[in-house]
């Protein structure tokens, strides 16, 4: 896992809630970054571990920014 990958990862999801006003899927992120689904589960998981993001399991587009959980 790259830090650069990791990186796109973040920043493909923040210009797609940015764009659209709500949160892409796995798979529109794995389309958008050139990555398998289990790739785009793991770094998922990564940036859920490093706080960048937060996910409800279970729920469809249920990725957030930490910024944004205050709106919701």
């Amino acid at each position: 896992m790259t830090k650069e990958t990791s990186e796109a990862v973040y920043r493909f999801i923040r210009e797609y809630i940015e764009a659209k006003k709500y949160a892409p899927t796995v798979r529109e992120i794995a389309e958008g970054c050139y990555l398998s689904i289990g790739t785009t589960m793991r770094y998922l998981d990564l940036l859920g571990a490093r706080g960048c993001i937060l996910r409800q399991p279970g729920r469809a587009r249920s990725i957030a920014l930490p910024e944004e959980d205050s709106e919701a």
